[in-house]
């Protein structure tokens, strides 16, 4: 096999994926967090002195890490949602490959969505297991109709 700069790059991005520190309970992570990691998201923009992600494509996500004394004994995980749309608009959330909630995003400013994350989905951090968790967001999308991602937080 040939080693190219795209694999190199490739292989870096998924070894780096585990540095990230996991999620912290109450805690917003922005759109300039650096304990998320962006997929198919624009780079940080700004709206009004507040940053923002514009996604790319119909099926966006943010990955994270979430450590095994966080999810307690609950049932469920709660996620908070910052989001807003460049107009009108619907789609799905979805967790590590299961629907959870359709939304509809009424405009630009940033309006919070609680959305509950059922225990068995959620992926920690273990002695046997390192993988990241998968917030998607899936939709038909096209250049005048994107999510905007303003913060996450997770109870």
């Amino acid at each position: 096999m040939v080693t190219t700069n795209a694999r190199l790059n490739d292989r870096l991005r998924r070894h780096s994926q585990w540095f990230l520190a996991p999620l912290e309970p109450n805690t917003d992570y922005t759109a300039e967090s650096k304990r998320l990691q962006f997929l198919d998201w624009s780079n940080v923009e700004d709206f009004e002195g507040s940053a923002f992600r514009r996604s790319i494509g119909n099926t966006a996500s943010v990955r994270s890490l979430i450590a095994e004394d966080m999810r307690g004994n609950a049932e469920r995980m709660m996620l908070t949602l910052a989001v807003g749309a460049e107009r009108p608009l619907t789609g799905q959330v979805w967790f590590n490959g299961q629907w959870l909630a359709d939304l509809t995003v009424r405009g630009r400013a940033p309006e919070r969505y609680v959305i509950a994350v059922p225990r068995r989905l959620i992926r920690t951090i273990e002695y046997d297991v390192l993988e990241s968790n998968v917030l998607e967001w899936r939709g038909v999308l096209d250049e005048d109709a994107r999510i905007l991602f303003w913060a996450l937080r997770v109870q």
